[in-house]
């Protein structure tokens, strides 16, 4: 099943709006390149390792397709969408690049290094408002940067499933 490409506006709201109607969810945000391979792997990563694995409704994901390399248009974009296809994902295209410069400053990037290639957790109750809230786990596939573990599939599953768990755990107490 291949999941409609949402283009998104300078203001980033469909995004924002879909984030918080999920806050009693897990969410995972990736931003990655339609037509970048590293990315293009991430995607398919996330797919195989999370969602494939994981069959819980409460978990979503936002894949947010960047344009980082010449070829990243909308088009490729769409295309790249077949990666992700689960039902508890949604598809974005950010043809301005807003995001990949607001989470920069979000991840307390490098200056001048946009967030590309990044794959974030959020649990259940984190907020985005006038900017998107720090994930307090994320993984990526940029070279050289140690502010945050590289991507691995396994490891970001079981760090999912612990949200999930945790959060099963917060409404059996409730």
């Amino acid at each position: 099943m291949r999941t409609p490409l949402v283009a998104l506006s300078a203001d980033i709201g469909r995004l924002r709006e879909a984030f918080n109607g999920d806050i009693d969810k897990t969410r995972l945000l990736l931003l990655v390149s339609p037509t970048g391979p590293m990315c293009r792997q991430g995607a398919s990563v996330i797919q195989t390792a999370v969602l494939d694995a994981i069959e819980d409704s409460s978990l979503r994901v936002y894949v947010v397709w960047v344009p980082v390399l010449p070829a990243d248009q909308s088009a490729p974009a769409r295309e790249a969408c077949s990666l992700v296809p689960d039902e508890r994902a949604s598809n974005f295209w950010d043809a301005k690049g807003v995001l990949q410069r607001t989470f920069s400053c979000v991840l307390d990037l490098p200056s001048g290094c946009p967030a590309w290639d990044v794959y974030l957790a959020y649990p259940p109750g984190m907020r985005w408002g006038e900017e998107p809230p720090e994930p307090p786990y994320w993984q990526h596939q940029l070279g050289g940067l140690v502010v945050a573990p590289q991507l691995d599939g396994e490891t970001l599953a079981a760090h999912v499933r612990l949200i999930l768990a945790s959060r099963q755990e917060e409404q059996r107490n409730d």
